[in-house]
């Protein structure tokens, strides 16, 4: 990560789930500086909805879960506030309406590939919703939501050589992997 205009005591969050088939949904939360170090991690335990929950919330289940449930909890547990919060699926967008935080949807972050035998499942890239806006910086494709179009524009007045120099994508494999790390401990006995 370049420091150019950024300044030193700028923070940037990263915000991802993994899917567990029997376990449920884990997220992660990173948070690193403007040298790309990381300043937080927070990782939850596995949340997984109930039946009830499933038919109730029914397409919005999703948006639930990974952006109210398991997004607003890592963000707001985190000690650092990050000047913006990148995810890597649009079910996240819905963290946005309960921080005051520009929200980036970092698109088509697919994960390296792993042995077959892995436990964890990332959740497939995603392109961007429908209500979003599009734009490009450096090699990232990036998505705003709709309803926040002034995230764009933030961010992108703020951080523009931090955004066209950084691959926004690699924090997220890191997320992917710790998560896996903290949790192999964790796995019942076979």
């Amino acid at each position: 990560m370049s420091k150019g205009k950024v300044a030193t005591s700028s923070a940037f969050g990263f915000l991802t789930a993994l899917s567990h088939p029997q376990r449920g949904n884990f997220g992660g939360y990173l948070i690193l500086n403007a040298n790309g170090r990381p300043l937080e991690f927070h990782c939850t335990a596995p949340v997984k909805a109930n039946r009830a929950q499933e038919i109730l919330y029914g397409p919005t289940l999703d948006s639930y879960l990974l952006g109210e449930v398991i997004g607003v909890t890592l963000v707001e547990k985190a000690s650092q506030k990050p000047d913006f919060l990148c995810i890597d699926h649009p079910a996240m967008f819905s963290v946005r309406e309960s921080l005051n935080l520009p929200v980036l949807q970092i698109l088509q972050t697919p994960p390296s590939p792993k042995e077959e035998t892995q436990e964890f499942i990332p959740w497939e890239p995603q392109s961007a919703a429908e209500n979003t806006l599009q734009f490009r910086r450096g090699c990232n494709q990036i998505a705003v939501s709709s309803s926040y179009p002034s995230d764009e524009r933030n961010v992108s007045d703020q951080f523009k050589e931090m955004l066209e120099s950084f691959d926004l994508s690699e924090p997220f494999e890191r997320i992917r992997d710790a998560i896996q790390e903290a949790h192999q401990g964790s796995r019942p006995a076979a």
